[in-house]
């Protein structure tokens, strides 16, 4: 080591420390590059239909069309999507791991899976069944199954500021469903408590697929997609009973989409002429395109509804309702009444 003793000059020690300081930019650049990178979306959407067909496993041709509108429905609003179809044993555990993975070298990010497959339980531990599951026996599942608790975990572990695991579920005919309902509401109630929503549904095999990738899909739809109003929505419009388990956290959650910036404050002026009153508000029945064009635009305002207002109620228009409501604190029903159009149409 060489060590500038007095006599050196102060010429060549600036030198130098300009050197250091070259050389330590870049790491003083990376060190602080998490905290200014903007906030990473990451989602893992796997679709298994092409079980082997037996009578214990029978195959799932729907799930593979289900996850791909899901995916399509998160690139909408800026998600990564990993996308796994008919996956084995070894595969599905390398499509976690590897969310897993992302997760962690992306702190502070926003996580969503999406699973479409069998579901079964021993224990009252639930799993996820690939493709090459058999099931002669329960105990089967230990070396042929996935835990879905690791889906959760990937995103616990990682501390992510957020996510939604939604488990499109269907239940192997040879098992009981009270096992895996126990073990899924167990669950739900773990990821709640880490801040991750979780919504688990469980249906009888069949080649269809079920309502909750469609309705999912349309409450996903941007600009702006809060977890408490994704959740809600579920909740409201999926069939009685198809909902075994849903966890909802506490904190609020922004799956997509920035918060509004605050309006800015107005300037005072003098109190203007007395305007025509706004036309009143109808009941949807009554209303005219005119008038719901101005309920999407007004909607459109507030972050809810995307896409120029045409004055059909669709299912995005809807979805949007929905959102109003949830922010009102009245029922979810996606059709305004008299007192809710009043209150959307007088906002500025």
């Amino acid at each position: 080591m060489r060590v500038t003793g007095p006599g050196r000059s102060a010429q060549g020690s600036q030198g130098r420390g300009s050197r250091y300081a070259a050389l330590l930019l870049p790491l003083l650049l990376a060190a602080t590059a998490p905290a200014m990178a903007e906030t990473r979306h990451l989602a893992l959407v796997v679709g298994n239909g092409a079980y082997a067909g037996s009578a214990e496993v029978p195959a799932l041709p729907g799930c593979i069309g289900a996850a791909r509108d899901v995916a399509v429905a998160l690139r909408g609003i800026g998600f990564e999507v990993a996308e796994g179809s008919n996956l084995g044993r070894g595969e599905a555990d390398a499509a976690v791991a590897r969310f897993a993975r992302l997760l962690r070298e992306a702190p502070g990010a926003i996580g969503v899976a999406y699973i479409c497959g069998h579901l079964a339980a021993f224990n009252a531990r639930p799993f996820l069944l690939p493709v090459t599951a058999t099931l002669q026996r329960d105990s089967d599942l230990l070396t042929q199954g996935v835990l879905a608790r690791l889906v959760v975990d990937a995103m616990l572990r990682a501390q992510a500021a957020g996510g939604l695991v939604v488990l499109d579920g269907f239940l192997p005919p040879n098992m009981a469903p009270a096992p895996v309902t126990a073990g899924l509401a167990t669950l739900a109630a773990t990821a709640a408590a880490g801040g991750i929503g979780l919504v688990a549904t469980l249906a009888a095999p069949g080649p269809a697929p079920t309502p909750l990738p469609a309705t999912l899909g349309t409450e996903l739809a941007g600009p702006q997609v809060r977890l408490a109003a994704v959740l809600a929505g579920l909740r409201a419009r999926l069939p009685p009973g198809m909902v075994v388990a849903l966890g909802e956290p506490t904190t609020a959650v922004l799956l997509a989409g920035a918060s509004p910036p605050p309006p800015p404050p107005r300037a005072a002026v003098a109190a203007p002429a007395a305007a025509p009153a706004a036309p009143p508000a109808l009941a949807e029945d009554a209303m005219e395109d005119a008038d719901r064009r101005r309920v999407q635009a007004a909607l459109a305002r507030m972050g809810y509804y995307l896409g120029q207002p045409d004055g059909r109620f669709g299912p995005n228009s809807r979805a949007a309702i929905r959102r109003f409501q949830f922010e009102m604190g009245t029922e979810m029903t996606g059709t305004l009444t008299v007192p809710e159009a009043t209150r959307l149409l007088g906002r500025r």
